[in-house]
């Protein structure tokens, strides 16, 4: 028996609802609506992330690979620098990277450039900064070193080694 007209008990037709045809679409309206509904939504979140992404962006320290040209200019100018000296195998660099993340997303630290120094490529690096290992940080202020430490994974203690580069 069809959906859009049943007998009732008593023998009198009545329309018991929609067709297939119609209810079909009527789910398709409404997966169209909640598609749109859905991307504008997404879209809403996008932009709204936008100025919070160019504000931290905004804030935070200048990271580069590390080349002799650039660290030369960036001691030229007097920057504050920190050298970042480690190994992708290096359990204790790969510990102190979030700590320096956070300190390079700072605010204050707007103004600091980090380089980043591969001990096992940049070998001749590592010795002309005369770091003996990997999980070096060599704070700087113009060409001035500031603070050195190997190994340290302590937030407070690399937080006084980037502090230190503020000494003019």
């Amino acid at each position: 028996m069809g959906r859009a007209a049943r007998n009732c008990r008593f023998g009198m037709k009545f329309s018991g609802g929609p067709s297939a045809a119609q209810s079909n679409r009527h789910i398709d309206q409404l997966k169209e609506m909640f598609m749109h509904r859905r991307h504008f939504i997404t879209l809403a979140i996008a932009v709204s992330a936008v100025p919070w992404v160019s504000l931290s962006a905004a804030n935070a320290a200048e990271r580069d690979i590390f080349s002799t040209a650039s660290f030369e200019a960036a001691q030229q100018r007097g920057a504050r620098i920190l050298v970042d000296i480690s190994a992708s195998w290096c359990p204790t660099c790969k510990a102190q990277k979030p700590i320096v993340d956070k300190l390079a997303e700072q605010p204050s630290n707007k103004d600091l450039v980090i380089f980043a120094v591969d001990f096992d490529s940049q070998q001749s690096v590592v010795r002309q900064l005369r770091a003996q290992s990997q999980s070096t940080l060599i704070a700087f202020r113009g060409k001035a070193e500031t603070a050195r430490s190997v190994g340290d994974t302590d937030p407070d203690s690399i937080a006084a080694l980037v502090q230190s580069t503020l000494a003019k």
